[in-house]
């Protein structure tokens, strides 16, 4: 199964570097809108540490992951991020990827994949299992809820326990309600429509 990408960088200004043939002309335009504010040096260690992703459903109805990661200096010798998104059928999303959501998106060899660059697709592993929700899943549930339905933006706390909290969420909730949590870990910041999230170490609302 194989899925597009888009990559998303900067040397004179935040630009689309490269993507799939796949990638549609509204899709990359959603993909290239920008809300992390300036880029702090020490955001680039803490991106290495802990996976910065946000994952969300599209207008085109297609489900985008997004990581973010260490890009090269800009032509003004200032820190840049890359964002690298995986596109895929909303069905390919459940049944391939969320059930192991926490290892694919803390997978160097995937988000680090020559795929982004070059404009080429990614394999996508395997169909995975069902996960067996916890009392977590059902509270942070209630929360997407409340939020969502406030068209607010729920802050998780509990630092790097809170994201891998959220990932299990996504994995165990139920496959028709998956579409619609925008969600986030380690984020930058909540101006990116998300219903519920963590923040990046160091990071305010």
């Amino acid at each position: 199964m194989q899925a597009d990408t888009h990559l998303l960088g900067s040397r004179d200004g935040y630009q689309t570097f490269a993507q799939s043939p796949g990638v549609r002309p509204d899709e990359e335009g959603v993909l290239t809108v920008l809300n992390f504010g300036q880029v702090e040096a020490s955001d680039l260690n803490l991106l290495n540490q802990d996976p910065v992703v946000h994952g969300r459903l599209l207008p085109s109805g297609r489900y985008a992951l997004t990581r973010y990661m260490p890009g090269a200096p800009d032509d003004a010798g200032r820190p840049t991020i890359e964002l690298h998104t995986i596109i895929m059928d909303a069905q390919v999303f459940v049944a391939h990827v969320r059930g192991q959501l926490e290892a694919f998106v803390s997978d160097t060899a995937i988000w680090g994949s020559s795929a982004f660059v070059q404009g080429d697709t990614i394999a996508l592993p395997g169909p995975t299992a069902p996960v067996t929700p916890i009392p977590s899943d059902y509270v942070l549930f209630d929360a997407w809820i409340t939020s969502s339905s406030g068209n607010a933006t729920g802050i998780v706390e509990g630092g790097v326990a809170g994201a891998r909290a959220i990932m299990h969420m996504i994995a165990a909730v139920d496959p028709a309600e998956v579409s619609a949590i925008r969600w986030g870990a380690n984020v930058l910041t909540t101006e990116i429509d998300l219903d519920i999230c963590t923040l990046l170490a160091g990071r305010t609302p």
